[in-house]
């Protein structure tokens, strides 16, 4: 067997086989190795029962070309997209400029077209998400799934790669252990719809399945609603006590995770990555993160968005969603000082951090603060559309100190806790020891039982 030699100019990928674009170098490694994460193995059977115990989606959209199409981008053709290298073709075929499965271009003699095939076959950077194995989506219309999203939030295109060679590693190693159809499912109950997702877990923590059912009339907030009109003496609109218990709440997520369609569920995975891969230190507040899916998830499936045709601008959600946050929680910890970024001379307890960001969403209370230049709570917004108030919300009147650290010399004690136990009890041991074998009592003890002994003789004698 001819050895292949990788192009000198690239990284050569051991598990992919195939030279990687510069975009793809440090997603591909990071995808091995988050890829092969623990999961539970279902059944083969594609059953969907114990994955969710609680999303709804439209058909399959049609293929956006926009300026993130692979097609004709940048210098090389497309060839550094994954749907660029077909099922049984070389990628050596791509940067030789020939050697098709007859041609010997891949080092073997011309007309070993199947020796061919087969080798390229092993060659394929997602071999076990194949045509073969009856998958649900294709590599290529996943793709088109990244590159509608791209277009429509304004995704980086480099970004959107990674992404997109992220989830379909995920996505072959779980296939390589289990049926496709099982593969995606249980890569969306453990991202969204699963018990122990933590999207699933904020969502009904923040109240938002009542926001979803009911509607502006009497949303997450409703608790709020009702403070406001008791004040005002206004009688509030009742609601349905079947739509306000958990246990409902509960049917309706279970019977729309369902109901999903394949292609909803590689959008929202996609769009869950998406919105990750470029959330910089929102990344640290992961609650944060799932509020801004949320949002984008509702804003996706508007007709607004649905009936856009030119697609917004690269790097829009970067400008309009992660940098007001990223700058916020730089100011708490940095100034500006001639030109550069000190660290600012305050103690912990006058600074915003992480968790006090984090526990702002996980209340409806804490999502009312919300509001935007115009004094709009963004609670107030139709779902659908919140997602494009972002640029225009003040997140310096929303976050707040929750968080309050107080520092005293019993620290020492919490802080140090197996230290002083470990050196008391070894002192207590030692000290019984000792007193066991040096104490008066003891030796009183025997010198006691010494004469009962002897009052025993005596007795004895006196009765003979």
């Amino acid at each position: 067997m001819v050895r292949l030699a990788p192009p000198p100019s690239s990284a050569w990928h051991p598990r992919l086989a195939r030279p990687l674009s510069p975009s793809a170098r440090v997603s591909s490694s990071f995808a091995d190795s988050t890829s092969s994460l623990p999961c539970s193995l279902r059944a083969a059977d594609d059953s969907q029962e114990g994955l969710y115990s609680g999303g709804a989606g439209g058909g399959y959209q049609q293929q956006p070309h926009g300026p993130f199409s692979s097609v004709g981008h940048g210098t090389n053709g497309g060839r550094d997209s994954p749907a660029a290298f077909s099922d049984y073709e070389s990628s050596s075929a791509h940067y030789q400029g020939g050697g098709g499965q007859g041609g010997g271009g891949m080092g073997g003699a011309p007309g070993g077209g199947g020796a061919n095939a087969s080798f390229a076959r092993l060659r394929e950077p997602y071999p076990a998400w194949s045509s073969e194995a009856d998958i649900p989506l294709s590599k290529e219309e996943i793709e088109d799934v990244f590159i509608d999203l791209a277009n429509k939030f304004g995704f980086q295109r480099d970004s959107m790669r990674n992404m997109y060679d992220h989830l379909m590693l995920q996505l072959d190693s779980r296939a390589s252990r289990m049926s496709p159809n099982q593969a995606l499912l249980t890569l969306h109950a453990d991202y969204i719809g699963g018990e122990h997702a933590n999207y699933r877990k904020w969502y009904f923590a923040a109240q938002l399945d009542l926001d979803d059912a009911i509607g502006l009339a009497n949303n997450g907030v409703a608790r709020l609603a009702r403070k406001a009109s008791r004040k005002a003496g206004v009688k509030a609109v009742a609601t349905p006590a079947s739509v306000k218990t958990l246990d409902s709440a509960k049917q309706r997520w279970q019977q729309a995770m369902f109901q999903m369609s394949a292609y909803d569920r590689v959008r929202q995975l996609a769009l869950y990555l998406l919105c990750w891969g470029e959330a910089a230190q929102v990344r640290f507040v992961p609650e944060c993160l799932c509020f801004i899916f949320k949002c984008a998830d509702d804003y996706y499936r508007s007709p607004e968005c649905q009936e856009r045709v030119d697609p917004v601008p690269e790097g829009l959600y970067l400008r309009a969603v992660v940098r007001p946050l990223y700058r916020f929680i730089r100011d708490q910890g940095y100034e500006v000082n001639d030109g550069v970024f000190v660290r600012r001379e305050k103690d912990h307890e006058d600074i915003i951090g992480y968790d006090d960001i984090n526990q702002l969403f996980w209340y409806p209370e804490g999502l009312a603060r919300i509001v935007l230049a115009d004094k709009t709570r963004l609670v107030d917004v139709p779902a659908s559309q919140r997602f494009m108030k972002f640029d225009k919300i003040e997140w310096h009147k929303a976050f707040f100190k929750t968080y309050f650290e107080r520092r005293s010399f019993l620290h020492l004690l919490v802080n140090f806790n197996r230290i002083w136990v470990l050196h008391i009890s070894v002192y207590w041991m030692y000290t019984v020891r000792v007193s066991l074998s040096h104490s008066p009592f003891t030796s009183r003890a025997g010198s006691l039982d010494c004469g009962d002994e002897r009052r025993a003789q005596h007795g004895a004698e006196r009765r003979r």
